[in-house]
């Protein structure tokens, strides 16, 4: 049985169940949530407050109040009338993803294994080249992968 702190960053909610029993829930707007307890739960809570339950753990950040506006003086959105954008991946079928997602990863371990070669770093220009590809590739894997996740739930 681990007693120590782990920071744990996954897609996999089969693993996080099984590794997490607390869990800091990053919104994307500078706010943390502590909840204790298993992605699972967490999920359960958050699909009840969609539905309209209301969760009395749940208070709003600190320093703000629902409805106010934001420091820009502007109120945010709700999720409803945030329209929902589509990715430049929302074309594809799920094998579809999954090949592009399989050849993007192909590329990478062919960048990797060059990046390794002590010679590659002869060539600036060409390490340069290879860095900055493997940079993008990694960005648009992320976009990929976030299509997939989507369309797989």
């Amino acid at each position: 049985l681990f007693e120590g702190t782990l920071i744990l960053i996954s897609h996999d909610r089969a693993l996080l169940d099984a590794c997490c029993d607390r869990l800091l829930v990053l919104d994307g707007a500078g706010n943390v949530e502590v909840f204790i307890g298993t992605y699972s739960e967490w999920h359960e809570k958050e699909v009840a407050g969609a539905r309209g339950g209301v969760d009395p753990t749940k208070s709003p950040p600190r320093g703000r109040r629902p409805g106010l506006p934001t420091s820009s003086g502007s109120a945010k959105p709700s999720p409803a009338q945030t329209p929902k954008r589509k990715s430049k991946w929302s074309w594809m079928r799920l094998e579809q993803l999954e090949e592009k997602i399989t050849q993007i990863e192909a590329r990478l371990r062919a960048i990797d294994t060059e990046l390794g070669d002590p010679d590659v770093w002869r060539d600036l220009d060409r390490a340069n080249a290879l860095t900055d590809e493997r940079d993008e590739l990694k960005i648009e894997l992320e976009g990929v992968e976030a299509e997939w996740l989507r369309k797989a739930e």
